[in-house]
Order: structure tokens, then sequence, then C-alpha cells
């Protein structure tokens, strides 16, 4: 799996590596990162609350982090 880091995001390649291992994790173009200064701020969207919750607390793990903020929009699953 791949997934996208903004700019010189180093300090989000735990996170990434975080979510990488957890099985509901669907690597997308549509979820960013940006960590300032311990802050997680999450872009994109997101399909439930459940989704939601679940990265909150996978970036929660990781030393340093003290909060998420998740700006993402919500968006229907779709099968194609």
């Amino acid at each position: 799996r791949s997934f996208h880091v903004t700019g010189v995001q180093t300090c989000a390649l735990p996170i990434y590596a975080e979510l990488k291992r957890q099985p509901w994790w669907r690597d997308s173009v549509f979820t960013n990162l940006v960590v300032s200064e311990g802050v997680v701020h999450v872009w994109g969207m997101v399909s439930s609350t459940a989704e939601r919750d679940a990265l909150r607390i996978a970036a929660e793990r990781i030393p340093g982090v003290k909060r998420v903020e998740d700006h993402r929009t919500s968006h229907p699953v779709t099968l194609f």
C-alpha cells in the first residue's frame, strides 16, 4: 500500500505507518495529514463516524501527538 504525505511532513510518517497496520485502513489520496507542534490535522473524505474515530485513535497512539483535528468531509461509500 502507498500513502500521500504533503510537503516535507516526515513527522507524519509514523502516523501513516500506524494506519497501514490497521485492517480497516484504506489507503487513499483523499486523506492528507499535516502535523504541526504535535497536532495532527486530517483533511479529505471519510465514509463513517467509525472510520473517523479509528484514525483519531490510531494517531493518538503515536508518541508526541497531542491531539487530532479532523477536517474531513463525509461521503457515502460507493461500490464500483
